[in-house]
C-alpha cells in the first residue's frame, strides 16, 4: 500500500524532480479520537524512508544551490548522530547528483541508523572530536573553506540562522511549509505541534496567518535542544516574517510558557502555550520513546516522547482529545 503523497517514488530525477513538489499538501485524517496532520506521508522514496516537513525544506534549500551555484559539486552538513538531517541531505544529494560530506561525532557509523542510511546513499563522512550540534556545524563550514571549496554548507536543524540571512530568505524559507496550513479542517481549534529546533512550527503558525481557519490555540511540546528551550525564538522568526509581508505577528498570537497546565484566553489572538518536555526531567533529547496510536508509528525521537507525555498527564491533555484537536506530525523515523 502507497501511503505516500509521491504516486512516483525514485531516485531518478527523469522520473520525478523534487523541487516541483514541494508544496504539495499533505493529508489530514481523523484517526481515533483526534485527527492528524500527515506530513510523514511527504515521502518521495515511499513511506518510511525520508520524510516530513524539514524534507520539503532541506530539497529546497539544495535545490537552490544546485540551480544557482556556478558549479555546484556537493554539500557539506554537520549534525548529531541521531539527527534525521544525516539521511535526508544524503538522499537528496543522490537524487541531484552532487557530493555529501557530514560532519558527524562518532567514528562507528554502522551503529547508528541513520548515519548507516546516510552511508548507503553514498555520504562521505568527517569526524569531529566534539559532538555537539553547533560544534558540527561550525566545522563543517571550516572544513567547507579549507578543503571542500564550492560545497554548499547545510546548516544545522536544516534552517537559515536569521542572524546571518537576510529577511527576505528567513520569509521565503518558512513560506514553503507555511502552506500546510492551507487544508486544516474548519471544525479544529487546538492544534499540538512537537517543537525540536521550532523551524517547523514556526512555518505552521506563519501558515495560520495566510489561510483562514477557527485555531484558537497551539500547544507546543518542546523536544529538542535549541528553539525548544527558548520559546521566544518563535516570536523572533515571526516577527522577522512580518516585517517582509507588512504583518503585525504580535497582534497574531499570544504567547505563554507554562510546565505543568495550560490555561487559554478567550479572544482575537492565538493562544500559543509552550510546554518543554525536555526541560521538565521527563526526557532528554538522547531517549527514544516509542509509541504508536491506532496504527500510526510516531517517531521515537520527537512524536513519540510527546505522546508518552501526554499519556502521563491526562488532567492537562484529556479534554483537547477530540475532532476538534489536530496533531501536527512533523515527521517519520526512516527505517531504509
Amino acid at each position: 500500500m502507497n501511503n505516500s503523497i509521491f504516486a512516483v517514488q525514485s531516485l531518478d530525477r527523469s522520473l520525478n524532480e523534487w523541487e516541483n513538489r514541494i508544496g504539495d499538501l499533505s493529508p489530514v485524517e481523523h484517526v481515533g479520537d483526534l485527527q492528524f496532520k500527515r506530513e510523514d506521508k511527504f515521502a518521495p522514496l515511499g513511506y518510511g524512508n525520508i520524510n516530513g516537513t524539514k524534507l520539503r525544506q532541506c530539497i529546497s534549500l539544495i535545490a537552490k544551490y544546485y540551480f544557482n551555484a556556478p558549479q555546484a559539486v556537493g554539500v557539506i552538513s554537520g549534525a548529531v548522530t541521531g539527527s534525521p538531517q544525516h539521511p535526508m541531505v544524503a538522499t537528496i544529494c543522490k537524487h541531484y547528483g552532487l557530493h555529501c560530506v557530514n560532519v558527524v561525532g562518532t567514528q562507528d557509523i554502522n551503529k547508528h541508523k541513520n548515519l548507516l542510511i546516510a552511508r548507503n546513499m553514498g555520504a562521505n563522512f568527517e569526524f569531529c572530536k566534539v559532538g555537539y550540534a553547533k560544534t558540527l556545524e561550525s566545522t563543517a563550514f571550516k572544513l567547507r573553506d579549507s578543503r571542500y571549496p564550492g560545497y554548499y554548507v547545510l546548516e544545522t536543524n536544516i534552517t537559515l540562522d536569521h542572524k546571518k540571512h537576510p529577511a527576505s530568505s528567513i520569509k521565503d524559507f518558512h513560506h514553503i511549509s507555511s502552506r500546510q496550513a492551507e487544508n486544516i479542517p474548519s471544525e479544529i481549534e487546538t492544534l499540538i505541534v512537537p517543537a525540536g529546533s521550532c523551524n517547523s512550527v514556526t512555518s505552521v503558525l506563519y501558515g495560520l496567518t495566510r489561510f483562514p481557519n477557527s485555531v484558537k490555540r497551539v500547544i507546543l511540546l518542546g523536544i529538542g535542544s535549541y528553539g525548544s528551550k527558548d520559546p521566544d525564538y518563535i516570536r523572533r522568526r515571526l516577527n522577522i516574517i512580518g516585517s517582509v509581508d507588512n504583518v503585525n505577528m504580535e497582534e497574531k498570537f499570544n504567547f505563554r510558557f507554562q510546565k505543568n497546565a495550560l490555561s487559554f484566553m478567550e479572544g482575537n489572538m492565538i493562544d500559543v502555550h509552550h510546554v518543554d518536555i525536555n526541560g521538565s526531567g521527563f526526557c532528554t533529547y538522547a531517549d527514544m520513546m516509542p509509541y504508536n496510536y491506532h496504527g500510526i508509528e510516531m517517531h521515537p525521537r520527537y512524536e513519540g516522547k510527546c505522546w508518552n507525555y501526554m499519556d502521563k498527564h491526562p488532567e492537562i491533555f484529556s479534554k483537547y482529545m477530540n475532532k476538534n484537536t489536530l496533531f501536527w506530525i512533523v515527521g517519520s523515523e526512516p527505517q531504509a
